[in-house]
């Protein structure tokens, strides 16, 4: 059981919507820029193909455990009672924002939603908020899949998903790259055979470089984690260079 201003909230309660309901949902953060402590937060089912027509025999909602940190309050460690959930019966709720992380209702800043990516969840932001985005290394990973998963289903520009991964040359973790990576070769596919291919080999090239450069190709850490990494950015670089268009595969 859990418990939230008064309620509680037995395990059947919070399950069941997850168990007896297909897909799972995309909860939607944004701010009121006139009133900068507002934070809105929205549920609906999440559809990969934006076509997709929902037969309505069910609501689809679920109760969801909500985490939050932001560029002035860049809390990733939290526990239970930092949730703040949002009932089955709540399609839209309303949280202050001074009251979740005192002294963040910064207009410039970012806030993100599913610290350390705990909940099983999309979140979708405003374009602002995305673009602002500087985070942790599970959250850099979480943040490219769910732009890229939200891009290719419509819900956002394929170019803020470009943006997050624009970064990537100073990326030297082997999370954000993995995730990364899938959503590269998906890129690729889609430009194999078309005018834009060499402009996608030479962006390749650019955020390959430094990674590259910093592990070499000496496979000599103690550091499993590192060791991936140092793999990744060799192998990546060999089929970048020397693959067929359609012969890329991510190191497990």
């Amino acid at each position: 059981q859990a418990k939230e201003e008064g309620r509680e909230i037995k395990l059947k309660e919070i399950m069941d919507p997850w168990i007896l309901q297909m897909n799972y949902p995309v909860v939607s953060v944004s701010r009121d820029f006139n009133n900068p402590s507002a934070l809105h937060v929205t549920q609906s089912r999440f559809l990969s193909d934006p076509l997709a027509k929902d037969p309505g025999i069910q609501q689809y909602r679920w109760t969801i455990p909500l985490t939050f940190a932001s560029s002035r309050n860049a809390s990733f460690t939290q526990n239970a009672q930092d949730i703040q959930w949002m009932y089955k019966e709540e399609r839209m709720k309303t949280f202050n924002l001074e009251t979740l992380l005192p002294n963040c209702s910064d207009p410039d800043g970012w806030v993100i939603a599913n610290v350390e990516q705990q909940g099983y969840y999309r979140v979708n932001y405003q374009i602002g908020n995305w673009l602002a985005l500087v985070i942790g290394i599970v959250n850099r990973a979480q943040i490219i899949n769910d732009a890229w998963s939200l891009a290719k289903a419509s819900y956002i520009p394929i170019y803020v998903a470009l943006e997050m991964i624009d970064y990537l040359d100073k990326e030297l973790d082997y999370l954000p790259w993995f995730t990364a990576w899938r959503e590269l070769k998906y890129m690729k596919a889609a430009l194999a055979f078309s005018s834009l291919y060499g402009a996608f080999e030479e962006f390749m090239k650019t955020i390959l470089g430094e990674p590259f450069l910093h592990f070499g190709i000496m496979n000599s850490s103690e550091n499993n984690l590192k060791n991936h990494s140092e793999m990744c950015a060799t192998s990546y670089c060999c089929k970048i260079f020397w693959s067929s268009p359609m012969d890329w595969q991510p190191i497990v």
